[in-house]
């Protein structure tokens, strides 16, 4: 679970951090083939779906913890995936309005 808490978190960032240093010409090129933007759009899609995944296993995990008695901390969890998903739907947003035709 630590596992999947760590990569949605840090693949929330990746696709603006990928969209700025592309955009700088800091990846070498990388950038400018289909590849870079096979990897853009790719990222574009399989972060939220990450996000929301883990915002379900954490939804499922603490109602399975509220049932025992003394755990409070339990919604706190869903509650960062709430934030992580808004999150990278935000910057899907700000690079959808980046976009030129």
């Amino acid at each position: 679970m630590n596992l999947l808490r760590a990569m949605a978190i840090m693949l929330t960032q990746l696709p603006l951090l990928y969209y700025e240093l592309g955009r700088r010409d800091l990846l070498g090129g990388f950038n400018q083939t289909d590849h870079g933007l096979g990897l853009l759009v790719g990222l574009f899609v399989v972060v939220p779906i990450g996000n929301f995944i883990w915002l379900v296993s954490e939804t499922v995990r603490s109602f399975r913890k509220t049932r025992k008695p003394g755990l409070n901390r339990a919604m706190a969890l869903p509650f960062v995936a709430l934030l992580m998903l808004f999150e990278s739907l935000a910057i899907d947003l700000y690079l959808l309005s980046q976009a030129r035709m």
